[in-house]
């Protein structure tokens, strides 16, 4: 028939070979596979470049100056950890050379509670390779979380003259409450928007806090010692209030501040 897509004449199969079959479903599937090796290649290649810009920020990010351990009984909100480090920072020195100053606060859980227990074993392990490798020689701690592993702590904390001590009531008794530091004392605390705690929260588990500091103990590397005294210079810049950097507002409060005001500009 004049209409028909393909011969089945047999004498025109012998003129038309290539009429034996359908072509248009065999052309639908040729696309249709094509298309779908071309997203596939495609995927490929996004996912290829988003694991080589994860590896490349990993790679470009700058290693901390210093790094204090928070053990707490609570989960500390960002909010809280980045007014400390923003606090630290100006009385830091850039340690590692690479033209910019960062403290590293990491948060450590010890708790009773159900429901941070997986968090709590989390912490354990981070802790203990922490105290092995030397990477925190201050610790501010609140006296539920610390009484949790204060023998973790036996002969690696000092007292004011630099003695190593050994017992749990001397460990705390040797700790700095939060308000005699006088950088610590001074900081107003302040809550995000939508932020589940207060300021005024904020303030009452900031003063419950205690400073402890790390002794010599175990610190047999030649870095371990430089790093140790660069830390307790830190300390005595944060007892006498002498700030290395003066700053009216914290980084991300001016950002914050650049960010409205062009918002402002385009409504």
């Amino acid at each position: 028939m004049a209409g028909q897509d393909f011969y089945t004449d047999p004498a025109q199969e012998a003129v038309h070979p290539e009429a034996r079959l359908p072509q248009r479903p065999g052309k639908r599937r040729m696309r249709w596979t094509d298309q779908h090796t071309k997203i596939l290649i495609l995927g490929i290649v996004l996912a290829a470049l988003l694991v080589g810009t994860i590896i490349y920020a990993i790679a470009k990010q700058k290693k901390p100056d210093y790094t204090l351990g928070l053990i707490t009984s609570y989960s500390m909100p960002e909010t809280g950890v980045m007014q400390i480090e923003d606090l630290l920072g100006r009385y830091a020195d850039d340690r590692n050379g690479d033209g910019t100053v960062r403290v590293e606060v990491v948060n450590y859980v010890f708790s009773d509670s159900e429901t941070l227990q997986g968090l709590q074993k989390a912490s354990q392990q981070a802790l203990e390779q922490d105290l092995a490798e030397g990477t925190s020689l201050l610790f501010l701690h609140d006296q539920e979380g610390f009484q949790k592993v204060a023998g973790e702590f036996a002969g690696l904390l000092q007292d004011r003259e630099g003695t190593p001590l050994e017992e749990a009531q001397e460990l705390e008794a040797a700790s700095i409450p939060w308000e005699e530091v006088a950088a610590l004392a001074e900081l107003e605390p302040e809550a995000a928007e939508n932020d589940a705690w207060s300021a005024e929260d904020y303030g009452e588990k900031f003063q419950a806090l205690r400073l402890s500091v790390r002794s010599e103990e175990g610190l047999s590397t030649p870095e371990a010692q430089v790093y140790y005294e660069d830390c307790q210079a830190l300390l005595e810049r944060l007892e006498q209030n002498e700030p290395l950097v003066i700053e009216e507002d914290p980084p991300w409060m001016d950002e914050l501040l650049s960010e409205l005001e062009e918002e402002q500009a385009q409504a």
